[in-house]
C-alpha cells in the first residue's frame, strides 16, 4: 500500500468534501449567524491545504473553532461524514 503524496486531491480528500459541504451549508443557511459561525470554521482549510498542513493537523484547527462556537458536535457529524464518503475514492485508488 502507498501513501498518498501531499498535495495531491487524494490526500486532501477528506477536507476537500468537507469544505464543499460547509460551502452548501453556508448558502442554504437562513441565519446569518449561523453561515458566520460556519465560515469561521471552515475558512482556513484553502491555506492549510496550500501549505501542506496535514489532515489531522486541518481537522484539528476546525474542531478547535468549532469548540469555541459551540458547534463540536456539527464539526463531528460533518468530519465524520466526509472520511464516509471518501472511504470508497481512497480505497479504489489503492488498488490501482
Amino acid at each position: 500500500m502507498e501513501t498518498e503524496h501531499i498535495n495531491t486531491p487524494k490526500y486532501y480528500a477528506e477536507m476537500l468534501y468537507i469544505l464543499g459541504v460547509a460551502l452548501v451549508e453556508i448558502r442554504a443557511s437562513d441565519k446569518v449567524e449561523d453561515a458566520h459561525i460556519i465560515a469561521d470554521i471552515f475558512h482556513n482549510v484553502p491555506a492549510k491545504i496550500s501549505v501542506g498542513a496535514t489532515p489531522e493537523d486541518i481537522e484539528l484547527e476546525i474542531m478547535s473553532k468549532a469548540k469555541r462556537h459551540g458547534y463540536e458536535n456539527y464539526a463531528n457529524k460533518m468530519l465524520s461524514h466526509a472520511k464516509h464518503r471518501t472511504k470508497n475514492l481512497k480505497q479504489s485508488t489503492e488498488l490501482q
